[in-house]
């Protein structure tokens, strides 16, 4: 019970201007499909005349101009109602969504920085859990990389720190270092991006 609300999600707008223009795009769909449906059905019943009854008299009218009220009141209801819902459900959703990418985002910040005992932690519900593990798996790599990387220079450094230090130990070592450093793909100017 504990991990379940230590799990629990604090904040449901974690990007608002993503989650929110994302809402807003849905509701705007949602009232184009509305003024398109009444359109068309406006269209198709032009040239149709409706009888209706008012009072004791007769009433003898174009379809669409009859149905027309009847129309946007209940279009009107409709997107009303499904808008809220929708905002409601798309917060949620977008959040597995941009939740994940947060996270991804602060972690790899840290990462960059040098921090390599960071680990993305994802809910079992969000998306990309693929790709958190194997983002985790890549830093684990890294790390274990890096502190061979650390325990070679070490090597050098204490063979270094030596009264009469012993060239061919150096030699080895330093070599086994470059040959661990040349396994790193690097670009000498700068970053490229992929294209």
């Amino acid at each position: 019970m504990a991990n379940k609300r230590k799990n629990k999600r604090r904040r449901h707008l974690i990007d608002k201007d993503f989650q929110i223009k994302f809402a807003l795009k849905f509701c705007i769909m949602l009232v184009i499909g509305a003024i398109l449906s009444t359109g068309i059905l406006f269209a198709f019943t032009s040239g149709t005349l409706t009888t209706s009854y008012e009072g004791a008299g007769i009433r003898i009218e174009k379809t669409s101009k009859g149905i027309l009220p009847a129309i946007l009141y209940t279009n009107a209801i409709t997107v009303a109602s499904i808008s809220l819902a929708a905002i409601v459900v798309l917060i949620f959703i977008s959040h597995k969504i941009v939740g994940p990418f947060y996270r991804f985002g602060k972690t790899l910040e840290e990462i960059s920085n040098g921090n390599l005992s960071l680990r993305i932690r994802l809910r079992e519900k969000d998306q990309f859990l693929g790709i958190a593990e194997k983002i985790n798996q890549m830093n684990e790599q890294l790390n274990d990389r890096i502190l061979g990387l650390k325990k070679k220079a070490t090597r050098v450094r204490s063979e270094l720190d030596q009264d009469s230090p012993n060239l061919t130990v150096l030699r080895r070592e330093s070599e086994t270092l470059l040959k661990a450093l040349e396994e790193f793909k690097t670009v000498s100017n700068g970053p490229q991006r992929n294209r």
